[in-house]
């Protein structure tokens, strides 16, 4: 894991939970990511010892963006939360512990 993103900057704003739906609302701020094009996006994930474990959401960028997600994981189950292209074996832009 690491940043590969030198550049960018992301914030994860946790809400409360739902307790009825077990879902967590989450606000994502990111910075310094370059914009996709076509049918190209980022993804929020959850990651536990290195690996990807659970997509919270998907997202494209034009600056400064802020994303409103929600996700009904059990946020003590992982151990990190990694942004990355969305495409098969992507390299980890941006990660932070949970």
């Amino acid at each position: 894991a690491g940043r590969t993103a030198p550049d960018a900057t992301a914030k994860i704003e946790l809400g409360r939970r739902d307790e009825a739906t077990g879902n967590w609302k989450m606000r994502l701020v990111v910075d310094g990511l370059p914009h996709l094009t076509d049918n190209e996006y980022y993804v929020l994930w959850l990651a536990k010892d290195g690996q990807y474990a659970g997509a919270c959401g998907t997202f494209n960028v034009d600056g400064r963006t802020t994303v409103d997600l929600t996700a009904s994981y059990d946020l003590s189950e992982y151990d990190a939360w990694v942004i990355s292209r969305a495409e098969p074996d992507a390299p980890w832009l941006l990660s932070a512990a949970t």
